[in-house]
């Protein structure tokens, strides 16, 4: 059991690294949201994020470095907050994405409608 929950915490560790350099390179890159995770990479640290519960302390126990603790502590609060943030935008912008595609395929199939109403009313008017 204690062998499990040791492969668990490495695992949860490795996916919080890969997401910790996600987070890193949209904050180098001024946040912009080319930076973002995409759906599929969303959905991968979503479930993580949902299942693991990281939080600052959980951060915190993780941190080798050689500060003091309290610096350790504000350092992984607002490393949380970040987390959280870039979560959260990346949820808001897949989100928006989503809305502007359906919107697109509705016009077109509206404008695909209006087109063959249109052909359909000539063929119609020629064969009268």
């Amino acid at each position: 059991m204690l062998s499990e929950w040791n492969r668990e915490e490495y695992e949860n560790l490795n996916v919080y690294n890969d997401y910790n350099t996600q987070v890193q390179r949209w904050v180098d890159n001024g946040r912009k949201p080319e930076f973002l995770l995409t759906t599929g990479n969303y959905a991968i640290f979503s479930k993580w994020y949902d299942r693991c519960r990281p939080n600052k302390y959980w951060i915190l126990k993780h941190d080798n470095t050689q500060r003091p603790e309290k610096e350790k502590i504000r350092t992984a609060a607002n490393r949380m907050a970040l987390c959280d943030e870039y979560l959260k935008q990346s949820n808001d912008t897949i989100i928006a994405a989503e809305k502007y595609h359906r919107r697109k395929i509705v016009y077109v199939i509206g404008a695909l409608l209006v087109f063959i109403a249109d052909i359909r009313k000539t063929l119609q008017t020629a064969y009268l």
